[in-house]
């Protein structure tokens, strides 16, 4: 239990922290990763003007891949390193692109373009496995991350109805987009991350840095106190409140959710 001064300061840091503290990226990663950005900065016209209105795709839920997921696995995932995380991004769009590419008919016109975003994505994984030594990907992963992988791998026919959510394409790639800036921040421009590490969430601004980025409103502060401390009072000081940090981060991540 801390004093709620000390639990904000320590909530702010493990935002602030936790989601981008990344470890530097290798630099042949950044060719093939700009070459992908370029790609991606025409998934407008070919994931949402050439696909009829609210038109969705069938998805394993592990493969919405978020700025929040990525936040929530550095802070609850004890020990979790940086190359982990970019090891099972490579995973999660492997299998979107080709989610996409198999719901496409050979003369849909957004076609080409997503093949072509799968091979410049495959060149890519192959320079990030040649990038390492072969052993660390022989290493053990975390348990959490072990059992998204295995999810992410398993046969489609074995999963059960719940594992199955509908995305639309676009909102896909902006998820691999944003998530890739985030992840391998050092092979793009600060414009670039300041403005697709960053989506609206009703309407607050959520990017790579949450709790920077993500100023949560007087009324939900408040109820952040009162619910955590039991203040029924909103003139009731603050110095004397404590609370546990793992059930304030718990309810800052349903705030953002």
């Amino acid at each position: 239990m801390v004093q709620l001064s000390t639990a904000v300061c320590l909530l702010g840091g493990l935002f602030l922290i936790a989601p981008v503290l990344m470890a530097p990226t290798h630099s042949s990663m950044c060719t093939p990763l700009r070459t992908i950005n370029d790609s991606l900065s025409h998934r407008r016209r070919y994931m949402k003007h050439n696909f009829p209105i609210e038109y969705t795709i069938k998805v394993h839920n592990r493969e919405i891949f978020r700025l929040s997921n990525i936040s929530r696995m550095k802070l609850r995932t004890e020990g979790l390193n940086d190359l982990v995380l970019q090891r099972l991004w490579f995973q999660v769009y492997q299998g979107v692109l080709k989610k996409i590419l198999w719901v496409l008919p050979t003369r849909h016109p957004s076609r080409p373009y997503t093949a072509e975003l799968e091979r410049r994505f495959k060149d890519a994984q192959a320079v990030f496995m040649q990038s390492h030594p072969a052993e660390v990907f022989q290493e053990d992963l975390p348990e959490k991350i072990q059992d998204i992988w295995d999810s992410l791998t398993e046969k489609p026919e074995n999963m059960p109805e719940s594992s199955w959510r509908f995305a639309t394409p676009k909102s896909l790639l902006d998820n691999l987009c944003r998530t890739m800036y985030c992840l391998f921040s050092e092979c793009f421009s600060n414009a670039d991350v300041q403005e697709d590490c960053k989506y609206k969430r009703g309407n607050d601004t959520v990017g790579c840095n949450l709790f920077k980025n993500h100023p949560m409103s007087a009324f939900k502060w408040v109820h952040f106190v009162k619910m955590m401390s039991g203040i029924n009072s909103p003139n009731s000081s603050l110095h004397n409140v404590s609370l546990d940090v793992k059930e304030a981060s718990a309810f800052v991540f349903q705030i953002l959710d």
